[in-house]
């Protein structure tokens, strides 16, 4: 699950499953319209707030932020696949402003 040298200890990503990787990968792919929409739903549900929450270190700010970004991206991306559908597509903008109302 470790992977360790001298200077550096850290998760192997092929060991263990993180719900952040799991949002951004889906978001990427689904970018590229490589991955189904339910794949896609599931990566949206994963995000369930802020970033380690009352944690204030300038990384965690910034990964906050991007967590965020990549969650909103995802909303808009599913209401754009909800063509013809418009209460799916309204389902997915109000999750989108739920997420993140100041834009």
């Amino acid at each position: 699950v470790l992977l360790a040298d001298r200077s550096l200890v850290r998760l192997n990503p092929d060991a263990v499953r993180v719900d952040s990787r799991d949002l951004e990968q889906a978001v990427q792919q689904a970018r590229r319209a490589e991955v189904p929409t339910a794949v896609l739903e599931e990566a949206v549900a994963l995000y369930q707030g802020p970033f380690l929450p009352g944690h204030f270190d300038d990384w965690i700010l910034s990964e906050r932020e991007r967590m965020l970004r990549l969650a909103v991206q995802a909303t808009l991306l599913l209401s754009q696949r909800c063509q013809g559908d418009a209460e799916g597509a309204l389902h997915w903008l109000r999750r989108r402003f739920e997420l993140d109302p100041s834009d």
